[in-house]
């Protein structure tokens, strides 16, 4: 993640051989705010809203930095209610 955009990669080597990289770039992003935890991990999800309500979502060990590292990075961040 950058002040200017913020981009998605699989984690995977093999993945990443074949899919993605999928940039956001910081003007369409409408709204950053927690997801609900997932279901059979222990991880949260953070999601990216972009203008024509396109959600990114993904998963974080530690929901709450990724929300911290946005909002200093200039991203409109919501910490409040979550939205599946």
């Amino acid at each position: 993640m950058s002040a200017s955009q913020r981009e998605f990669r699989p984690r995977s080597r093999w993945w990443a051989r074949h899919f993605g990289s999928w940039r956001l770039e910081r003007p369409s992003v409408r709204e950053v705010y927690p997801g609900r935890p997932h279901p059979f991990y222990s991880w949260g999800r953070v999601n990216f809203l972009a203008k024509e309500n396109m959600p990114w979502t993904f998963l974080a060990k530690w929901p709450e930095g990724v929300l911290g590292a946005a909002e200093e990075l200039g991203y409109p961040v919501r910490y409040g209610d979550q939205i599946p």
